[in-house]
């Protein structure tokens, strides 16, 4: 799981899983958002945990604006899609 800021392209969080349920999830948003603030919105892609109801519940309850990118189109997530490919070329 990455989290990138999209304005400055500051890498907020790191985390390497097989999977990411919801309640991990949510527990990373908790913490991003108590330790850096609470972002406007939230761009990602259709992934189960982004569409889960504990997820959106969360994002709601926080005023967080979804975005969802299309699916098959990782161009419109692409400072995320950068870092992934830069992440796994170093590390």
């Amino acid at each position: 799981m990455n989290v990138i800021d999209d304005y400055n392209r500051e890498s907020l969080l790191n985390k390497a899983y097989y999977n990411i349920p919801a309640v991990k999830l949510v527990s990373c948003l908790k913490n991003l958002i108590r330790d850096r603030g609470k972002p406007l919105k939230i761009r990602t892609d259709n992934g189960p945990e982004f569409i889960s109801k504990m997820f959106v519940g969360v994002c709601q309850a926080n005023k967080i604006e979804l975005h969802f990118i299309e699916p098959g189109k990782p161009a419109q997530n692409a400072y995320i899609e950068w870092l992934i490919r830069t992440f796994r070329e170093d590390v």
